[in-house]
């Protein structure tokens, strides 16, 4: 468990909570098995663009995140429904059963700005694909980073009050629809840590997480479970990783399961293929985008 983080209480339940890149539990074997190379024998050139990309994250990544305490609970009737803050969400029932007996819940944000995110597209633009799917799957990376520790803090802050937490959801897992993003950010200040919405929900900027974690004194924290998950055709449903089957939502990153179905990075085709990359490289975004090419 990582040190205590500063955290600024904004009132209303609302707090930011200082993240710096070297707080991010950030594992470049996690990256490379993520690029396709599960036994860790990447190119030496694509080691080098790697090495580049985590450089440039390291030096060029703006991250902000936080999170609100808000009340939440079961809505009668609905077992696939949850209210926070006094907004239902149709959350399903696989989400709102993890949620269980949360009696609050703690709404979050986060974003490593868009700094890595444009230095990924210029690469593309310059007719480098090999360095936007790395640069892509890095930036990917350190935004799950990010949600980890947030998530960690979070964690923290709740036990010093004597609760427990949940894992984190978002819309976008196990059918819960990303429509409601709005809803889930008119719980937060606006433009919450720099982020805003698009249309469809899709954050900008693009590598930016967002969701719930289940708070109160009978809770309890599951991991992702594959055979809990309605989304059977992600990428790497039955792939093994590290002698694990790695299920719906994968990534390709962080090695989780998400609920989600992996997107092609940046603009490109979903038939796409960078050169002599791996074969299961997936550069996800983190929330389902319409606003890009569907695989």
């Amino acid at each position: 468990m990582g040190a205590v983080l500063p955290q600024v209480d904004r009132g209303n339940g609302v707090c930011e909570v200082a993240i710096g890149f070297g707080d991010l539990a950030l594992e470049r074997a996690a990256i490379v098995a993520g690029l396709g190379y599960l036994d860790g024998a990447i190119p030496e050139h694509f080691a080098g663009l790697l090495d580049s990309a985590l450089a440039q994250a390291a030096a060029g990544c703006v991250i902000r995140a936080g999170f609100r305490l808000v009340a939440a609970g079961r809505v009668e009737g609905r077992p696939d429904a949850f209210a926070l803050g006094g907004t239902v969400f149709a959350i399903q029932k696989i989400v709102a059963g993890q949620l269980g007996r949360a009696d609050h819940a703690a709404v979050f944000a986060g974003t490593i700005g868009p700094g890595l995110e444009q230095w990924a597209r210029q690469a593309m633009a310059d007719g480098d694909p090999a360095r936007g799917f790395i640069a892509d799957a890095v930036a990917s990376a350190v935004a799950e980073a990010v949600a980890d520790r947030l998530q960690e803090h979070i964690g923290q802050e709740m036990t010093r009050r004597g609760w427990r937490i949940t894992n984190r959801y978002s819309p976008g897992y196990c059918g819960w629809s990303v429509a409601e993003q709005h809803q889930l950010f008119a719980l937060l200040p606006a433009q919450f840590c720099g982020i805003t919405l698009g249309e469809s929900g899709l954050m900008h900027p693009m590598k930016s997480v967002s969701g719930i974690v289940g708070v109160g004194a009978e809770v309890k924290y599951a991991d992702y479970l594959c055979d809990v998950c309605g989304v059977r055709d992600c990428t790497p449903v039955g792939s093994p990783v590290g002698g694990e089957a790695v299920g719906p939502g994968f990534s390709g990153l962080a090695l989780k399961c998400r609920g989600v179905k992996p997107l092609p990075p940046f603009g490109l085709a979903a038939s796409s293929t960078p050169p002599a990359l791996g074969p299961r490289f997936s550069a996800a975004n983190r929330q389902p985008d319409r606003e890009r090419t569907r695989p």
